[in-house]
């Protein structure tokens, strides 16, 4: 039985936890199967985010991804009925610990919120700390 964080409900864009610029910590949080952890990022044109997740895994069913999200779209998407869209350099790779890098585009010179959501993979659990930064 997978007990969640004491974090929630962070499960959706609406419930997003928020973040401090220019980084942010958090260690101990958990993911259970089907449930996202979600974490609201404002960033500007050209701005770079770096997300990295530490966590062990000993087994496929502990897979932890990352994805990015703006207005209700998955920029970084991953799904287990098409593993070629999975991509070590978004963070979906399957072993310990992820790494991503996102540069934000053009039309977000007055700010855009993005979304950085951990994702366990094929309904993964785990324990995971992250670190969310902006240059």
């Amino acid at each position: 039985m997978c007990r969640d964080d004491a974090r929630e409900d962070d499960d959706s864009a609406a419930a997003a936890r928020t973040t401090t610029y220019p980084s942010f910590t958090s260690p101990a949080n958990m993911i259970c199967p089907g449930d996202d952890d979600w974490y609201k990022v404002p960033l500007f044109t050209a701005e770079v985010l770096t997300v990295d997740l530490s966590f062990t895994q000993s087994n496929p069913s502990q897979d932890l991804d990352i994805h990015v999200y703006q207005g209700g779209v998955d920029l970084t998407p991953c799904d287990v009925s098409d593993p070629s869209t999975c991509l070590l350099s978004n963070g979906q790779g399957g072993r310990s610990n992820e790494h991503a890098r996102f540069i934000v585009g053009p039309g977000c010179e007055n700010g855009c919120d993005f979304y950085v959501v951990v994702r366990g993979f094929n309904h993964a659990s785990n324990s995971y700390g992250i670190t969310i930064g902006i240059q």
